[in-house]
């Protein structure tokens, strides 16, 4: 199945809040809040571990893991009855 979803948080190192949206090809959709702490994997700061618990608004609890390489990142989601794994490019807004 194909999603496409934005997610908008704020780190505060090392902790990171966040709200996660998705909506599928089949029009479902799945909105929650995670939260979790960043973990460097390397010297420069460059190679992160986040792992991450929340709930969705149907109230179910989700677990994620995701490994993140500059502003590329990998993450697995289990929320449900529902895994999933995302390929995305993480945008920063600094004040």
């Amino acid at each position: 199945m194909i999603s496409i979803g934005a997610k908008c948080g704020y780190e505060f190192n090392p902790f990171v809040i966040e709200l996660d949206g998705k909506l599928s090809i089949d029009m479902s959709s799945m909105i929650g809040i995670y939260s979790g702490m960043i973990l460097s994997l390397n010297d420069e700061n460059n190679f992160l571990f986040t792992p991450l618990i929340g709930i969705s608004l149907d109230h179910n609890f989700g677990a994620a893991a995701r490994l993140q390489y500059k502003h590329f990142f990998l993450e697995a989601n289990k929320t449900g009855n529902t895994t999933s794994c995302f390929i995305g490019i993480k945008c920063y807004v600094y004040e």
